[in-house]
């Protein structure tokens, strides 16, 4: 670009052209800073201060000025918008002189926009590169210390596997032991216990052959009650003992046949009650043990035929799911209220008096201990008044 001693613009190339964005006759003829002001939005902005400052040197001393590199901001076209868009400028002030006077001054600029924006362009590949890095160092590094905390954990991984190991064989052990206790203690507590009633048969003879048995009858009746309540202890507190999937090992059982020789069991108590029992759903065949299965079965429909102040009326149906079978035996009984759920599951828990309904309140402490045995879980839904639903799974 030409500019005359005034800074007034007298001729521009077709290249200056293209990197100011401008025509010819926007700019020929007027003041090189009305042409190309700064741009007002940037408080920094500070490119035609030095380009002034660099002309004014020109002019006074006819030399040239190389200026440092300059970012500028061009105001686009107003058809493109007129946006002003940062350039970047290698500007140098060429004096023209003649007879030793200031003619004109040769404003050349190499627009380096484009190298600059590839230069920093490649620093912050650089710079990403550089993070990445280190990131990958971190990473191996934490890497390398979580390898090292695995290896730690497995070897007490190993070691807690190996005495669980150790204590499942001894608990098996100790299982075993004390199913044989409760079998020798129960026959060895059972044979006194047949004696001590064999005695008190003999003496109720005699005071009956002596006329004296109506005075005693009633501590008779209470004594022939407790060695009933006492004998069902027994065998309760041994099938109690027994349960454990250890020590039998697990058959393939049909359901409903379990079922049906329960029901078969109970068919006098079912008969005296006038009981209606209804069995609906698919009956699978489980793993289990018979006997214990049985018991099952046998403690919940015992109970609903029991626990009933009317006609009762009991319905088993069975239910699958993905990976369980669904038992439930419902009856129309005496029902529970929910504060009791947990609590009658435990040991020789009972909500009646044993005038009002016989047991020994390990019926349903049997029942969770064999289905927890199998692997699966009880439960119960029940209205007071209106009866109650035991639910227990048993996996596929």
């Amino acid at each position: 670009m030409v500019l005359d001693p005034a800074f007034n613009i007298c001729e521009v190339s077709d290249k200056y052209l293209e990197a100011s964005m401008r025509t010819r006759g926007e700019l020929l003829g007027k003041p090189v800073f009305e042409a190309f002001p700064e741009n007002p939005a940037d408080i920094m902005a500070n490119g035609a201060a030095r380009l002034r400052a660099s002309l004014m040197y020109v002019a006074e001393h006819k030399k040239i000025h190389v200026m440092p590199l300059q970012r500028y901001d061009i105001r686009e076209p107003a058809e493109k918008g007129g946006a002003y868009v940062e350039r970047c400028w290698m500007p140098k002030n060429i004096p023209v002189v003649q007879d030793g006077q200031l003619k004109y001054i040769l404003h050349v600029v190499e627009d380096v926009t484009s190298l600059l924006e590839l230069t920093s362009r490649d620093k912050a590949i650089r710079q990403k590169n550089s993070e990445i890095g280190l990131r990958l160092e971190e990473m191996e590094e934490r890497v390398s210390d979580s390898l090292h905390e695995l290896s730690v954990m497995n070897e007490k991984l190993r070691q807690v596997n190996t005495e669980l190991m150790l204590r499942s064989k001894e608990l098996e052990r100790s299982n075993l032991e004390l199913s044989n206790f409760a079998m020798t203690a129960s026959h060895d507590i059972k044979a006194p216990f047949r004696v001590v009633g064999n005695y008190i048969g003999l003496i109720e003879s005699k005071l009956r052959n002596k006329g004296l048995l109506p005075e005693y009858e009633n501590y008779f009746s209470r004594i022939y009650s407790a060695r009933e309540r006492i004998a069902a202890l027994l065998d309760d507190l041994l099938d109690f003992a027994m349960v454990s999937h250890k020590v039998t090992p697990l058959e393939n059982v049909d359901s409903r046949a379990c079922v049906q020789s329960v029901l078969d069991n109970l068919e006098s108590v079912i008969q005296e009650t006038s009981a209606q029992i209804e069995i609906s759903g698919s009956w699978p065949k489980v793993r289990a043990v018979p006997s214990q299965l049985g018991q099952l079965f046998q403690n919940l429909i015992a109970n609903g035929l029991k626990f009933n102040s009317g006609v009762p009326h009991i319905s088993i149906s069975v239910q699958s799911t993905d990976k369980h079978y669904v038992f439930c035996v419902r009856d129309n009984g005496i029902g529970i209220e929910e504060i009791y759920f947990e609590r009658i599951f435990n040991v020789f828990q009972r909500l009646n008096s044993s005038a009002d309904y016989k047991g020994t309140g390990l019926g349903l402490a049997i029942c969770k201990r064999i289905v927890t045995a199998h692997g699966g879980a009880i439960w119960l839904e029940s209205t007071p008044g209106e009866g109650t639903a035991f639910y227990f799974s048993l996996p596929r």
